[in-house]
């Protein structure tokens, strides 16, 4: 089953047929529950180059939060745009969380992708690229362990530029299903 969009970057995801089966049971188990703070942020690594504080004011606004999961976009790794600089690695010593980072593409040496920050573990990763024109998008998943919660994180950047390249991202969202449950959309 894939996601199903309940608001603007927010997308819920179904019950697994485990999860139906088990919720029709004659027997009545109480699940454990999991709150989560989740971010998604766009960090425009490229800003990088102008402010050489980008990366340190973005670190300590996620440690501010108190966030458990962060799916970051625009994370530049080695590029001239970044100051050569690996972004995801000095966000995630700046907050303590573990990082899976997944390029999109690799130009002159640097890489661009996204990336996911989680105070737990990193179980596995995989970066899939997504159906693009021009700019090369990937949808990087990464199976995360919080407080003894195993779940999927999921983490894009669709093609932008508005109604210019809209058929080219439903393609994008399309290429994205199936999914896992349960698991969590940036």
């Amino acid at each position: 089953p894939c996601p199903q969009p309940v608001a603007a970057g927010v997308w819920l995801s179904q019950p697994s047929e485990r999860t139906e089966m088990a919720s029709r049971s004659a027997v009545a188990v109480a699940a454990p529950v999991l709150t989560l703070k989740v971010l998604t942020y766009n960090i425009a690594g490229h800003t990088a180059l102008l402010n050489s504080q980008h990366l340190a004011a973005i670190a300590r606004l996620i440690a501010a939060e108190h966030a458990d999961v962060v799916g970051l976009q625009e994370v530049h790794r080695g590029t001239w745009q970044s100051r050569f600089r690996d972004q995801a690695s000095e966000v995630a010593r700046q907050t303590g969380m573990e990082i899976f980072y997944g390029p999109s593409f690799k130009a002159l040496g640097g890489e661009f992708g996204n990336a996911v920050l989680v105070r737990g573990r990193i179980l596995d990763g995989e970066v899939v690229p997504l159906p693009s024109f021009g700019e090369p998008r990937s949808l990087l998943r990464a199976a995360v362990e919080v407080d003894g919660f195993a779940l999927d994180v999921f983490v894009t950047h669709l093609t932008a530029w508005g109604n210019l390249n809209r058929q080219r991202r439903t393609v994008q969202a399309t290429a994205m299903c199936p999914c896992t449950v349960p698991s969590i959309w940036c």
